[in-house]
């Protein structure tokens, strides 16, 4: 019994009893989803401004989220916040865990002539589908894209489009200022639909501005299903669907406004993994420190023969 408990065989077995509860939490341990919209403008090597990004830091950043974060696709994104049983069985816990993924999906607004390459290369590069919202009165308008590209990016790229106001100002200073903003909102909405060919839904407020007197305006007087924001939050299920965070890339920001890169943290179960790995670690430090104690004392005992 002696020569098994100093053998490496039975060392192997003390650390492999001991590393086991590490193992099992990296494997098993469910990652909480974290569903994140990123908001873009201009993508362009052309005298960007705060809010713009050069193609070759668009790609980059992409490139680095997709490291964690499985891309969503505008049409699956209702879909996506189907409650999961919180306690899967243990046969579906592979599928359960690949549902409860980390999501990113990729948004543009105003329609400028310069995010129309970026959106083409997320399709062609990584199969995702963006969303962009329109402002109406910009419609071919400057550096503006016509209808005719618009068109090109929903039927041959899958690009969602969206309202981003008939004109670019702010909702509470239209509503201060008397103008009936759920009817203008409603009639670009439908003005939309039309040129489209297809039911406009979603509406990001200029600026991200908005209040509790914006929000029921478009509740009462509008079609929309859900609105955006400019906040720098995940989305949650439990958030009013006309105040839908999106994250906004700004360059004086060093990446996303208000918030901190998301693409740099491992999802949250490895640092669980790890916690319990640092933690088993010094048990399995003090157990051998334990036994050699014990082997120096049995030692001592033999050699005054007791």
């Amino acid at each position: 019994m002696n020569n098994f408990k100093n053998s490496i065989l039975f060392r192997a077995l003390i650390l492999a009893l001991t590393l086991m509860p590490s193992v099992i939490t990296l494997l098993y341990a469910p990652a909480p989803t974290i569903h994140i919209n990123l908001l873009f403008h201009r993508v362009t090597d052309n005298n960007p401004e705060q809010w713009d990004i050069t193609p070759a830091k668009f790609r980059s950043i992409t490139e680095k989220y997709l490291e964690h974060y499985k891309p969503l696709n505008p049409e699956d994104f209702e879909e996506s916040f189907e409650k999961l049983p919180e306690e899967p069985d243990w046969r579906q816990l592979k599928e359960w865990r690949n549902l409860r993924k980390s999501r990113v999906m990729f948004m543009f607004d105003d329609a400028s002539k310069e995010q129309k390459e970026a959106i083409k290369w997320l399709y062609e590069t990584h199969k995702i589908k963006s969303t962009l919202f329109v402002v109406l009165d910009w419609i071919g308008k400057d550096n503006f894209m016509p209808i005719e590209d618009i068109l090109d990016l929903q039927n041959n790229y899958g690009t969602r489009i969206e309202l981003h106001g008939k004109r670019h100002d702010s909702n509470p200073e239209l509503l201060k200022a008397g103008v009936n903003l759920g009817e203008e909102l409603e009639a670009a909405r439908q003005d939309l639909s039309k040129m489209i060919g297809k039911e406009v839904s979603w509406y990001a407020y200029p600026y991200g501005h908005h209040n509790d007197a914006v929000i029921e305006e478009i509740k009462s007087k509008t079609s929309f299903e859900r609105a955006f924001t400019v906040e720098s939050f995940s989305v949650d299920t439990n958030q009013d669907p006309m105040q839908t965070p999106r994250i906004m890339y700004l360059e004086n920001e060093k990446g996303f406004s208000g918030t901190f890169a998301l693409w740099q943290r491992p999802p949250t179960y490895l640092f669980i993994g790890l916690f319990a790995l640092t933690s088993t670690l010094p048990f399995f430090i003090a157990l051998l420190m334990f036994r050699r104690m014990d082997k120096k004392v049995h030692k001592k005992k033999k050699q005054n023969g007791l």
